[in-house]
């Protein structure tokens, strides 16, 4: 019983040595591991932060894009003003001038004549109506013009939404990689 109890013990012993190097083995693999999980999480986190920052830049460019096209759209508001301040002035010297050639017409055959006065005034009334034509011209480039502007405000205004829940995503991301990450170390140690 000598020898099989020493040819047990014998065995038992490199039994113990070979699980001793198969334990050393398998921490020497946790902590590879652990190591490059660590290194890929940082390089993870390293890029959603300069998604971060980039999507916060987009945005703040967004922003003032929206702000600068807003600025624009007042200033289009008030020229149309003035555009149709401007065709109403024209009314009074068109009625003017109307009122003077029909009265002129009203005279005799005989008094119809093409005289400076004539004249004057029928370059007055094509004058005003070229001005007229002219302004109401202005005034529908003008109303496309703010037509695209509000369009565009709300472009704008839907990339910054959609910027603002990408962020939102990524932050959560962030928030999310931080606690699962510090989760794993917490096993890893246990």
């Amino acid at each position: 019983m000598c020898s099989s109890d020493l040819r047990l013990g014998h065995s038992g012993g490199a039994k113990e040595e070979k699980s001793k190097i198969l334990r050393d083995e398998n921490n020497a693999l946790i902590q590879r591991c652990q190591r490059a999980a660590d290194e890929v999480a940082a390089k993870t986190e390293r890029g959603l932060q300069d998604r971060v920052d980039e999507n916060q830049g987009v945005r703040s460019r967004l922003q003032n894009e929206i702000a600068e096209t807003r600025a624009k759209i007042d200033h289009t508001k008030d020229t149309m003003a003035e555009t149709r301040a401007q065709i109403r002035a024209l009314e009074e010297p068109t009625d003017n001038a109307a009122t003077c050639a029909s009265f002129r017409r009203q005279r005799a055959t005989r008094e119809h004549m093409h005289d400076p006065v004539s004249t004057r005034i029928q370059e007055h009334q094509m004058s005003t109506h070229r001005a007229h034509q002219e302004l109401l011209a202005h005034h529908a480039e003008e109303k496309a013009n703010l037509q695209d502007l509000n369009e565009r405000l709300e472009r704008l205004k839907d990339d910054l939404r959609d910027k603002t829940g990408a962020l939102h995503v990524d932050g959560d991301c962030i928030t999310h990689q931080a606690g699962h990450h510090t989760l794993k170390i917490g096993r890893a140690h246990v």
